[in-house]
């Protein structure tokens, strides 16, 4: 499972992460990023659950973020690890889920991706934005504009999938005064 802590001020990451790591596999979260930082309303820790491991067709749904947010609270009230009162926020990556382990990548083969690269692409692009053709554990491949581009999983600095409504043809009939007429 992958962690990825960031500005997580105050607290040992290394504690927190063994804190909540088991009851995140325990719910079949594979990947998940963690922030704790104050915000108008006060201090807040927050988890966006990235990538889960379901059945086939299972959704991350409010049921699975609530069980997840009670069973991570009772932890970190055990644990004591969080040194000022805080809120705690569990939620999903929603539709445009970062990506950053090869894991990630492997499974959104076959989506648009955008990719945001350290040093450029051979052709000069610092961002790769297109549809995810193939990954393994060093290397994704990114088609841009009907050509596949190559890039080192080291060399990306961070990576999302996009979300794109499919065009839907409109439905019923033209209205009046809308269609030509035949001679």
């Amino acid at each position: 499972m992958q962690l990825f802590a960031q500005r997580v001020m105050g607290i040992d990451v290394g504690r927190l992460q063994a804190t909540i790591g088991p009851i995140l596999r325990a719910h079949g979260v594979s990947s998940a990023e963690i922030s704790y930082q104050q915000e108008a309303q006060g201090w807040v820790l927050r988890v966006i659950v990235a990538a889960v491991d379901l059945p086939p067709g299972g959704p991350i749904d409010v049921g699975l973020l609530s069980e997840i947010s009670r069973d991570l609270s009772t932890a970190l009230d055990v644990a004591d690890i969080v040194p000022q009162a805080y809120h705690l926020e569990v939620s999903s990556a929603g539709l445009d889920r970062p990506l950053g382990t090869a894991d990630d990548f492997k499974a959104a083969v076959g989506q648009t991706v955008k990719a945001f690269l350290k040093s450029p692409a051979p052709d000069g692009q610092r961002v790769l934005r297109g549809l995810l053709v193939g990954a393994d554990d060093r290397v994704v491949i990114v088609e841009v504009d009907g050509n596949p581009i190559s890039a080192d999983l080291g060399n990306i600095e961070r990576a999302q999938t996009i979300f794109e409504l499919p065009a839907q043809p409109r439905k019923g009939k033209p209205k009046a005064g809308k269609h030509k007429k035949r001679h």
